[in-house]
């Protein structure tokens, strides 16, 4: 059945939704768009408190089943209040029917700012800080978590390329580049098949894909094939990773991980330093529970306590070997 819209004009506040047309009708389609200078109007309708403002305009053709469609989002400021903040978004897509027609598809965001990285409590003393010398309606900045965020594609449903960036500064910066195309099985949901040819961070600690990783995806799975990763902290070899709804399996080994530098990348260690390097390996499945096999064990190096008998002085532990072995088979706790 045909979607059909004679005429839609609302209006909350400033904002509104205006529409017309038949999309599966073979004829003209069916073209929205939306006018939203103040979100935060629509905080109330979406028990979300939303920020900025956003302009959208969609044109739906073809066949429900299989549609063209040309969609263009712009938005400034847009965000949740005191949790994520984007300074600049704007997206455009162009995607023709079948198979294979094509998708050309562009997302580009300035300024990405969360509270993901600053604890509550930090954020409140931050905010309650700012709000001193502030008027009462003015943003306060959240943690800046990256300068700017690019994704295009480009190609056919079927076959086409993914280019990616994110730069979180001027020193740090994480590239990727995929191909592939949704395939399409009448007894399957389709998913997407290809494979990671290129993933990089730069910066401290950096990491490189050094082998391209294939890839399923889907509303029902999520498998990467074998790939190696390295990085200044260590070598990752993940040998499998299968996601189905209800179960995961994932088998692989870090070789020589810089235990320390990891460490104090997550919290810097005031009592104890060192060079220890550890392998750590994993064959494990989740499903109603866990089961498998933990192992880690010392590679190289040592760790030292600083200052242990006040003078001034650290203390190695002198650790010659360091091993753990886990089998897991017992029930996952509710």
């Amino acid at each position: 059945a045909a979607l059909e819209v004679p005429k839609m004009d609302l209006h909350w506040g400033k904002n509104s939704i205006s529409g017309q047309g038949i999309w599966d009708s073979g004829k003209d389609g069916l073209q929205l768009k939306l006018d939203a200078p103040d979100l935060p109007a629509l905080s109330s309708l979406l028990n979300i408190n939303l920020t900025g403002s956003a302009q959208a305009e969609l044109q739906l053709h073809g066949k429900i089943s299989d549609p063209s469609a040309k969609l263009h989002i712009s938005a400034q400021g847009l965000g949740i209040e005191k949790q994520l903040h984007l300074a600049k978004l704007s997206a455009d897509i162009d995607l023709e029917n079948a198979l294979q027609g094509g998708i050309n598809a562009k997302l580009q965001v300035q300024e990405i700012r969360t509270k993901a990285y600053t604890n509550d409590a930090q954020l409140e003393q931050n905010l309650a800080s700012g709000l001193k010398d502030l008027e009462h309606k003015k943003t306060v900045k959240l943690p800046l978590l990256a300068e700017q965020a690019l994704v295009t594609i480009k190609g056919r449903r079927d076959a086409h390329q993914i280019e990616g960036s994110l730069r979180f500064n001027a020193a740090r910066q994480l590239l990727l580049n995929a191909s592939g195309g949704v395939k399409m099985d009448q007894s399957k949901p389709p998913l997407w098949a290809g494979q990671l040819e290129r993933l990089s961070i730069s910066g401290h600690p950096d990491l490189k894909l050094a082998t391209p990783m294939s890839i399923e995806a889907g509303a029902q799975i999520l498998k990467l094939g074998s790939a190696q990763f390295d990085g200044a902290l260590g070598s990752l070899a993940l040998e499998q990773f299968e996601w189905t709804p209800g179960q995961m399996k994932t088998r692989g080994k870090i070789d020589h991980l810089k235990a320390l530098e990891l460490l104090n990348l997550l919290k810097p260690q005031s009592a104890v330093d060192g060079d220890l390097q550890i392998e750590i390996s994993w064959d494990l499945q989740l499903k109603e529970n866990i089961r498998g096999e933990l192992n880690l064990q010392r590679q190289s190096g040592d760790v030292r306590v600083r200052d242990v008998d006040g003078t001034g002085k650290s203390l190695a532990l002198e650790m010659k070997q360091l091993q753990l072995s886990l089998a897991l088979g017992g029930l996952i706790a509710g």
